[in-house]
């Protein structure tokens, strides 16, 4: 045998080895990972909460959780369903003569679910903003002729509403 043959075949049975588990899906990854600051993500309302401008008022929190799971290079690092926090930027109840309503909420922060974890237990940031506007009745309030008795409708959120957020800024997670 040549000298150093031992070595290489002992190197290529243990990548292969690391191989099979992957494709096992054995989870064989340690350490940490960064979810990058702006990484588009979905995040949806929580379908046990009404979520209108005529229930909210500014400064309420609303539930949201993940919609799709955050993967970077193949690997899940956040699973779907995390639960998070959005809270009531602005609202404005709806209101007579058919004045809709209109709620704005701001995205605040995700926990972590899954193998990979913020450090000591903080969150994952989020930016980004969400409005609903409820529909104006005005038109139909003065042809009818009794418009100051309409109410606009109010601007609402229906449970399961998936929206547009981003990471606010680069987050270490660890597993």
């Amino acid at each position: 045998m040549k000298p150093g043959y031992m070595t290489r075949l002992l190197a290529v049975a243990l990548v292969g080895a690391f191989g099979l588990c992957l494709l096992s899906g054995s989870t064989v990854l340690a350490g940490k990972v960064q979810l990058p600051a702006g990484q588009a993500i979905k995040v949806k309302i929580d379908s046990a909460q009404k979520v209108s401008s005529g229930s909210l008022k500014q400064g309420d929190k609303v539930k949201i959780s993940l919609a799709e799971p955050v993967v970077i290079g193949g690997v899940t690092i956040v699973e779907a369903g995390a639960p998070g926090t959005a809270t009531v930027a602005e609202v404005q109840k709806a209101g007579k003569p058919g004045k809709g309503g209109m709620l704005k909420l701001k995205f605040e922060e995700l926990q972590g679910k899954g193998s990979f974890k913020p450090a000591k237990g903080a969150g994952i940031k989020l930016d980004g903003e969400a409005v609903a506007k409820g529909g104006n009745k005005k038109i139909i309030s003065f042809i009818l002729g009794f418009g100051l008795l309409i109410k606009g409708g109010q601007g609402q959120f229906a449970a399961g509403t998936v929206l547009d957020a981003k990471i606010k800024e680069a987050t270490m997670l660890e597993n």
